[in-house]
């Protein structure tokens, strides 16, 4: 799971501090589950089925955000042409303010602020991510099945058990076998009772080794 999305989560650390946190949105759907085995197990069906919306609804708000600003950022920064302008509107219709991302700003904060305001008017941030997946799906050029950052997130989550799952009050991790035969630490937080994947904890888990 996390390899999958480290490419896609390039610029995280945007988007990773201070965000806004509480609940998933009440307009978007809610994947989050009683345990986090359950909604580890809600995550590896919508991974084989590429169903990019329900996967991205088990993940805590804040990787919410981090991964549809991270989206925006790409968008912006390396699809150009028509299909720049395709992955633009997808943004744009869901309420994405894209000029944010193409002003200068004197400071990281000011960047960092203005990004998040960007994008904080998409009320249903899973199926504003969901969309851009498929249609990163549908456009990726690199030639190998499974290669891409979307692609490579079922074949990482098909078949495999969540173990070693430890529960620490809110906090919870466990361990999935990577596609390179490493253990993988996916880490879960619990909110208003529901559990939730902490995609920035896995990430960040992943940098430090």
């Amino acid at each position: 799971m996390v390899r999958a999305l480290l490419t896609s989560a390039m610029f995280l650390p945007v988007f990773a501090v201070g965000c806004s946190g509480g609940a998933p949105d009440g307009n978007a759907p809610d994947g989050g589950r009683a345990t986090p085995a359950e909604t580890f197990e809600v995550m590896k069906k919508a991974a084989e089925n590429k169903d990019w919306t329900t996967l991205h609804s088990c993940m805590t708000p804040e990787s919410q955000e981090a991964m549809l600003g991270n989206l925006a950022v790409m968008g912006y920064s390396f699809v150009v042409g028509d299909k720049g302008k395709e992955f633009s509107a997808i943004l744009i219709e869901r309420g994405v303010d894209m000029e944010s991302f193409q002003r200068d700003y004197p400071d990281w904060n000011e960047r960092q602020q203005a990004f998040k305001k960007a994008i904080a008017s998409v009320k249903n941030k899973p199926a504003c991510i969901g969309a851009l997946f498929s249609w990163l799906q549908q456009h990726s050029n690199d030639g190998k099945k499974g290669a891409s950052m979307t692609f490579r997130t079922g074949e990482v989550l098909s078949g495999k058990t969540l173990a070693d799952l430890t529960i620490e009050g809110d906090l919870a991790s466990g361990k999935i076998t990577g596609d390179d035969g490493a253990p993988l630490v996916l880490h879960f937080k619990r909110i208003n009772d529901r559990w939730y994947n902490d995609m920035i904890e896995d990430v960040k888990a992943h940098s430090r080794g």
